[in-house]
């Protein structure tokens, strides 16, 4: 049994590989219209927003308006991610096209652009609501006279304009909690945590690590940024487990669905209960299907228990989930190796690297693909690949 489990297993994954492979777009749920996300915020006075502070607003809002029940929000890393994945630089997010484009990917209903017209001495923010189907825009907004320290009263504020605007009940609007009592209650500590995030997407772990480092000397009490520390590997097993028994400690500092995310980590790490983890993961992604990292999370307890056939099981779900999901591709590509099936690795390489060309893990995980089937010569020379994007690349 346990053999054709196998078998099986593998000629489900032929089968994902060859139907999402050329796919381009993810089609939107039925239900979509329940989904919505913060797009961009456009920092006009500073194009480059140098502080962070647009992206703050946009992380800020997607969060608080995450508490809403019925309000499916989709997470600003998996826009970003998307984005990234479709070939679109990240400085471009402010071209409505390309926003509608990823809206559209992402199965989002409505979505809010936005642009801070006003910074100094105080913020003025305009925000539209845009049906992402036919382009209209549903409803305005403009809140002003913040000063650029008072960034979560601001948000909060403009989350009630929202769900006003979204038609959003008292009593699904019942439990949002304001932002400093679910995130931080410092600017700085916030901005250091994006970074972090935006970081540790780039494989670029000791960096990240440094970003959430400072975010807690900011602020002891920020949750996630301790969460985020115990999901870096390059960290010892001793500092992640203290990592996760802070952010458990502080769990309720946080918002639902990372909650549930502690309460998994706590489960499996802490408790070595990695069962409970996967109850607690499964129930995550029938909560929040679109959030791609539960996948990745599930994946990472399966290849921890040596279960290959269900950490492969979790990155089948993830592509199918959404064809363009770079993290999925690149641990398909170490189990299609360990099936030794050379093609299937190797194209999923190259997927990879189509989706995260000017980064350097993408070639070497291609390198460690012709390592695995005795080529070392092409391993060397994608080795050398990604070393030219990073030459202290680990």
């Amino acid at each position: 049994m346990l053999l054709a489990a196998g078998v099986f297993l593998v000629i489900a994954c032929i089968v994902v590989y060859f139907a999402v492979f050329n796919e381009q777009e993810q089609f939107a749920d039925g239900d979509s219209q329940k989904t919505f996300a913060v797009m961009y915020i456009e920092n006009i006075p500073d194009a480059a927003d140098k502080d962070r502070t647009a992206e703050m607003l946009a992380n800020l809002l997607s969060t608080s308006l995450s508490q809403v029940k019925g309000l499916v929000v989709i997470s600003r890393e998996r826009l970003y991610g998307i984005q990234e994945e479709l070939g679109e630089q990240k400085t471009t997010l402010t071209n409505p096209a390309v926003a509608s484009r990823i809206a559209k990917h992402a199965g989002v209903g409505t979505m809010l652009i936005g642009s801070i017209v006003q910074s100094q001495p105080t913020l003025a923010l305009s925000t539209h609501l845009v049906d992402v189907k036919t382009g209209a825009i549903l409803s305005s907004q403009r809140i002003e006279n913040f000063s650029t320290g008072r960034i979560f009263p601001l948000v909060d504020s403009l989350a009630v304009l929202v769900r006003a605007s979204l038609s959003i009940s008292a009593e699904a609007a019942a439990g949002a909690r304001a932002l400093s009592a679910v995130t931080t209650s410092s600017v700085e500590a916030y901005r250091s945590y994006l970074a972090g995030i935006d970081l540790r997407d780039k494989f670029f772990d000791a960096e990240a690590q440094a970003a959430w480092n400072k975010a807690i000397e900011l602020d002891s009490s920020f949750a996630m940024a301790y969460y985020k520390l115990s999901t870096l590997e390059i960290a010892d097993i001793e500092s992640r487990k203290r990592s996760i028994q802070m952010s458990w400690r502080l769990r309720d500092r946080v918002t639902e669905k990372e909650k549930l995310q502690i309460e998994a980590a706590y489960a499996n790490v802490i408790e070595k209960n990695p069962s409970k983890a996967i109850d607690v993961l499964e129930h995550l992604v029938n909560k929040y299907p679109h959030e791609q990292n539960i996948y990745h999370m599930l994946h990472s307890i399966y290849r921890d228990l040596w279960n290959r056939d269900k950490a492969i099981e979790a990155n089948v779900r993830a592509v199918r989930n959404d064809p363009l999901d770079k993290n999925a591709w690149n641990n398909l590509a170490y189990y299609y190796a360990d099936k030794n099936l050379r093609k299937e690795a190797i194209d999923a390489t190259d997927r990879y690297i189509q989706l995260s060309p000017a980064e350097p893990n993408p070639y070497d995980t291609k390198g460690d693909i012709y390592a695995k089937f005795g080529d070392g010569d092409s391993a060397v020379y994608w080795y050398k690949k990604a070393l030219s994007f990073r030459p202290d690349y680990w």
